[in-house]
């Protein structure tokens, strides 16, 4: 497989804004280039959670955190709180899903209608932690230091992308009920098709304001570099398979 090329485009740019020179053999040490296979390992890290942390426990023995939260909710008392630690309440109820951004899809009990939240600390998980973020958003920017740390190690996958990347799209997707923000095709039954761009095409920017959730046929039309991206083998046959499905004007079906 070969090596993402870090001396173009818009990453190598922002390498260059945080005073990396990005080399082909990435000489810096503040970048580490780790294969895809480590990627989703990562991706599929053992949750770690007890009284005092929870995180995920990666394969680079570092530690990613995350919290927990219900995304069922009666609503009856408020919104839903966000955990960090094994707290009272969490030993107590069942139903919580892990969760690390800024803005949470939590799913009305009796109308199942669905709301994007900013969700408050827990009371019991901030008499076990002090200093504590008191909310998912602080908990997100908090995160997010480590894209501005100029003497942070930036790991990325040989294609470029963020060891986190394939959860990040995902959780952007389900966010946007797979539905191309572009044309408005739903492709929650055929979820190969929905992709995570870019906006600014930095592949280390995932700030949810730079993503947008595409069809591969709306992501595949993006830009000139977009076109000749997808003229690929692997991308063509199955852009050429989506087109065929689902012709222009074509829902799919439901």
């Amino acid at each position: 497989m070969a090596l993402y090329d870090f001396t173009k485009g818009h990453t190598a740019q922002w390498f260059r804004d945080k005073g990396i020179k990005p080399n082909p053999t990435t000489e810096d040490p503040r970048i580490q280039i780790v294969g895809k296979d480590l990627a989703s390992l990562i991706d599929a890290g053992k949750i770690t959670i007890n009284n005092n942390e929870c995180y995920i426990n990666g394969i680079d023995e570092k530690k990613y955190p995350i919290f927990f939260y219900k995304k069922k909710f009666s609503f009856t008392n408020g919104n839903p709180k966000f955990h960090i630690v094994k707290c009272r309440a969490m030993n107590e109820y069942r139903g919580y899903v892990p969760a690390y951004k800024a803005e949470v899809p939590v799913i009305h009990n009796r109308t199942k209608e669905e709301r994007m939240l900013v969700l408050e600390l827990c009371g019991y998980c901030r008499q076990n932690v002090a200093n504590g973020n008191q909310t998912t958003e602080e908990f997100f920017e908090e995160q997010q230091k480590r894209f501005t740390d100029n003497n942070a190690v930036i790991k990325l996958d040989l294609d470029g992308y963020t060891l986190d990347w394939s959860t990040v799209s995902r959780m952007y997707r389900e966010s946007k009920k797979y539905t191309c923000e572009k044309c408005e095709i739903d492709l929650n039954d055929h979820r190969k098709y929905c992709h995570t761009h870019h906006i600014d095409r930095n592949k280390i920017n995932n700030q949810t304001s730079n993503l947008q959730c595409l069809c591969i046929r709306c992501h595949s039309e993006v830009d000139e570099h977009h076109k000749a991206n997808f003229k690929k083998r692997s991308l063509r046959r199955q852009l050429d398979e989506f087109r065929d499905k689902f012709p222009l004007n074509e829902k799919p079906p439901t």
